[in-house]
């Protein structure tokens, strides 16, 4: 669904702002208590920034891209059709922001196409929270904000978790997207989790190792990229994905790795796998990696190992796996969630 999902407009301009009131139907108050958040937190859940938020099984996280509005953080795929795109956006000012005339401020400033606006006042994550409800009858959107104002403590910030799609697909499934907007949670400072129900999963809580994007695609289930520091001369990536195949050809360009494939075993989440992999160095990039395929329980996973060089080193070893900060990464900072 292309369309741009949040204002430019920052909360410095919310606040000076001398707007005319929008129109904004007001309903009584609401409490969260009726959309547990539980399931969701048990099953695909993703800590990333100090935030965290979760999702039905089968969504997906993407990281924002480099031309998106600056305010937006991350993006929330819906599985199979396309019928909803949500986005998390944050920005924060050196002021108390918050009360009925920020959300119709914001309203005006953000949902100018919509209509049939429905604000109820509620609490998320202990903080003042808004539920913003329209519609965009020409183009068949419906459309969910939540705005959560600060978080204990402070309140010199705004989230801002947006949900667009079908406008009949959006009212039928008003409760989803309520109990994923009462999902998200202020975090403390340097954890990072990527939790999926049924397979491999990660946390990081010393402020290293990050995760970075889901990934989704042909032949892919479940599965993400972290990133963190390398041994002093540049980065090392992590991804793990749940597959469907077997065969390297259906994930890679073969023709940038050495073809022939080499047997090893893969430590990874506090176990031991036969696997099976090939590698590729490119010097010109300087950059390797290393790919593996192994079997847990009668599911294939694809593990990716890749390494960035400040200055790329004059041998590598094809396992690169088995380097010690990778080993102890993949097996320390990973695990299985049943």
């Amino acid at each position: 669904m292309k369309t741009r999902f949040l204002s430019a407009v920052s909360l410095a301009a919310l606040l000076s702002t001398a707007a005319c009131a929008p129109t904004v139907r007001w309903s009584q108050p609401m409490t969260m208590a009726d959309d547990s958040d539980k399931d969701y937190v048990g099953a695909n859940m993703l800590v990333f920034a100090q935030r965290r938020m979760a999702l039905p099984e089968g969504w997906s996280f993407q990281y924002r891209k480099p031309t998106d509005a600056k305010p937006i953080l991350l993006w929330m795929r819906e599985s199979g059709a396309d019928n909803v795109t949500g986005a998390y956006a944050y920005e924060s000012v050196k002021a108390s922001v918050g009360g009925a005339l920020a959300v119709e401020r914001l309203v005006e400033l953000k949902m100018k196409s919509f209509s049939d606006i429905v604000a109820e006042r509620t609490e998320i994550d202990h903080s003042e929270a808004y539920i913003v409800r329209g519609k965009n009858d020409a183009r068949r959107w419906g459309r969910i904000d939540g705005w959560v104002f600060g978080h204990p403590g402070e309140g010199t910030e705004l989230s801002q978790i947006t949900f667009l799609g079908d406008k009949t697909y959006v009212e039928q499934h008003q409760r989803v997207l309520y109990t994923i907007l009462n999902t998200f949670k202020v975090m403390p400072r340097g954890l990072s989790e990527r939790k999926l129900k049924g397979s491999f999963s990660f946390k990081s809580d010393d402020n290293t190792f990050s995760w970075l994007t889901d990934i989704k695609g042909r032949w892919q289930e479940k599965g993400f990229v972290v990133g963190g520091p390398a041994d002093g001369n540049g980065r090392l990536l992590l991804s793990v994905r749940q597959v469907t195949t077997t065969r390297f050809a259906d994930f890679i360009n073969m023709a940038v790795f050495d073809p022939k494939e080499f047997e090893t075993e893969l430590h990874l989440a506090g176990s031991r796998f036969p696997a099976r992999a090939i590698h590729r160095n490119n010097a010109d990039r300087k950059s390797a990696s290393t790919v593996l395929l192994f079997n847990r329980e009668g599911r294939n996973y694809l593990v990716e190992v890749m390494r960035t060089y400040d200055t790329h080193p004059d041998t590598i070893d094809p396992a690169m796996h088995d380097a010690p900060l990778t080993r102890a990464a993949l097996d320390s900072r990973f695990y299985f969630c049943d």
